[in-house]
């Protein structure tokens, strides 16, 4: 508890010594004055005629000299109260109060000056500063560390890196559909509102995690910290066609595009398994574990995928028709605002937008595991056929679900990491992509980042093994920090004959990465690869 100055200074005005003092000197005043006359009054009277007593040395009679002490008494008492008048012991004390009045403001201009010195100290633009002038070698030891000793809880508070990686040159298709500018998206009041108008589900979905974690959407913050808020907001949005239609237009605005260069968009397609392979009995969303899992199935598995439940996710999705038009809205939208024209919400005004203006081509990653190759041609026919889109590869960790031969389509075989790949076989697929998180070394003791020079000359030897096999890599945007997103974007632009496919990047680097995630890209894909490149290398020489 402080002290309170003021509560004091009204202490000692309400204290007034001298009247306390004059009220006692008075009383006693009258006091010693009766006193002296009772005695006077006592005092024998003395008939000189009678008693003709003489006083020695020409000595006052002895009344005359009683009153003489009397005045003298009168005179000191006099004396004692000018001394009393004189004493003011509320100037006295005025004049301590004001000193430590004094005090106190001297004090509080020293708490104020020293607050003003830490005002002054950004520390952590000093921090930024100086991990943005580090290599990754460098910087890379103190990130993994933390990222090692942090647990699910303590994901919420990471260190703050720079916000920005080198520009991809050697670019492939945007994975997720631009996965990577989730945040960026929800953070965006305008776009925010695009999402409610075009995928007003999503937007629902997005609003309900965030309030999980603290944050009101409706106000937002300048930006998001946590981890694990980050990454559920990404899966939210991954494959949304309105997170797609904001990375095109962020895509048209950014250096790493040439003008003439449009966007490769993914789509994780579920592909009916009805035996129509119909738009409309598709979904595409990339769908949780579980429903990996029961789309073995293709009878079981296709009746859990599509029905709601709390099993699985894939219900959630939209088919291509919905994707489409989300996209033509979300772009009309936006468009509208720019020009800050009227938007009519009940017109078909948006189905006007042209795809092929914003979009170069869609890139199908088969999510569901009973399509046979069949199913995939002929529904990518279908998609050319009813919604005029342009698909120009399709994609799936079974090679012989894409080992089909579809005019302007190149089928890739997915791997989960550099010792995954000599499961490849040669045959129609001659293109081949692995999560490239799998080429970045970590060095146990001080936790630096660097490429693993032996996988990467065992991927040359793979390419002289397979001369007509094109290389490509992605990662998981969920997890990855941009010192590993700009060790693998440096990577990628160095070695574009060896990876000739290039770097599928859920996110514009130059623009911007997410500087709060944990971790190196390998993502649920990270464990996998530690325990498989063990075991690998007993069967191969390319998983060092």
């Amino acid at each position: 508890m402080g002290f309170d100055i003021n509560a004091a200074r009204a202490r000692v005005s309400s204290f007034d010594p001298i009247s306390r003092i004059r009220s006692r000197v008075s009383k006693l005043d009258r006091t010693i004055v009766e006193v002296v006359r009772s005695a006077i009054d006592n005092l024998p009277k003395y008939e000189p005629k009678s008693h003709s007593v003489l006083f020695p040395d020409g000595a006052a009679p002895l009344e005359n000299r009683f009153y003489s002490k009397g005045r003298e008494l009168v005179s000191s008492i006099n004396a004692a109260r000018a001394r009393v008048s004189s004493f003011d012991p509320y100037s006295r004390l005025r004049s301590g109060v004001s000193e430590l009045d004094s005090k106190g403001q001297e004090l509080v201009s020293s708490i104020n000056a020293a607050r003003a010195r830490v005002s002054s100290l950004d520390i952590l633009s000093r921090l930024r500063s100086g991990l943005s002038e580090l290599d990754a070698n460098i910087a890379g030891p103190a990130r993994s560390a933390i990222a090692n000793l942090l647990n699910e809880e303590s994901k919420n508070h990471p260190i703050v890196l720079p916000g920005r990686a080198a520009p991809l040159e050697n670019r492939f298709y945007s994975h997720g559909g631009f996965m990577g500018l989730a945040t960026e998206l929800i953070l965006d009041p305008n776009w925010r509102g695009v999402l409610r108008f075009s995928e007003s589900g999503v937007y629902y979905r997005c609003s309900k995690i965030l309030e999980k974690n603290g944050i009101n959407i409706h106000s937002m913050p300048e930006e998001i910290v946590s981890p694990k808020c980050i990454e559920e907001i990404m899966l939210a949005l991954e494959n949304t066609a309105t997170l797609s239609a904001f990375g095109c237009i962020r895509a048209a605005a950014s250096e790493e595009y040439k003008q003439e260069d449009k966007p490769i968009i993914e789509w994780d397609i579920w592909i009916d398994g009805g035996g129509s392979n119909s738009i409309e009995g598709s979904r595409i969303i990339h769908g949780n574990r579980r429903s990996v899992v029961l789309g073995r199935i293709k009878g079981l598995g296709r009746h859990l995928l599509y029905t709601a439940n709390e099993i699985t996710n894939v219900h959630e999705g939209r088919n291509p028709a919905q994707w489409k038009a989300s996209f033509q809205k979300a772009i009309y939208m936006f468009e509208k605002n720019r020009a800050a024209e009227e938007i009519d919400l009940e017109s078909k005004e948006y189905e006007q937008v042209d795809l092929k203006k914003y979009v170069s081509s869609f890139f199908l990653e088969i999510k569901s595991t009973y399509s046979t190759s069949e199913d995939v041609s002929d529904f990518v026919s279908t998609l050319r056929r009813e919604l005029s889109l342009e698909i120009t590869h399709i994609a799936s960790f079974s090679q012989s679900q894409v080992s089909v031969d579809i005019d302007g389509v190149t089928p890739i075989y997915f791997r989960h990491g550099v010792w995954d790949l000599p499961k490849y076989k040669k045959g129609n697929v001659k293109a081949t992509m692995f999560n490239g998180s799998d080429l970045i070394h970590i060095d146990e003791e001080s936790g630096g980042y660097s490429i693993n020079e032996d996988k990467l000359a065992a991927l040359h030897s793979f390419r002289n093994e397979h001369p007509d096999c094109s290389l490509g890599f992605y990662v998981q945007e969920t997890d990855i920090n941009p010192l590993a997103a700009d060790l693998l974007i440096k990577l990628a632009n160095s070695e574009t004959e060896l990876f000739s496919l290039g770097f599928a990047y859920g996110n514009i680097s130059a623009t911007t990465t997410n500087r709060w995630t944990v971790g190196y890209g390998g993502g649920c894909q990270a464990a996998i690869n530690r325990i498989k490149s063990v075991k690998a290398k007993k069967l191969s020489p390319l998983c060092i």
